[in-house]
């Protein structure tokens, strides 16, 4: 059985994982949406985005 607190958490989360989902990009998304929670899944936007600056930067570098 779920307290009210876990399920208050559950719905806050289910949320923020709509509202990520809704403003990603179709392709960003695809990369992205095996993570469960908007925690996980704001992490792995995270990653990326900072994977395609850092490989921008090194691609730059390297002219």
């Amino acid at each position: 059985m779920w307290s009210a607190q876990e399920k208050r958490v559950q719905k806050i989360d289910r949320l923020a994982r709509s509202l990520l989902i809704q403003v990603l990009p179709n392709d960003i998304y695809s990369l992205i949406d095996s993570n469960k929670t908007a925690k996980d899944l704001w992490d792995a936007l995270a990653r990326h985005i900072l994977g395609s600056e850092y490989g921008e930067q090194d691609r730059k570098a390297d002219s």
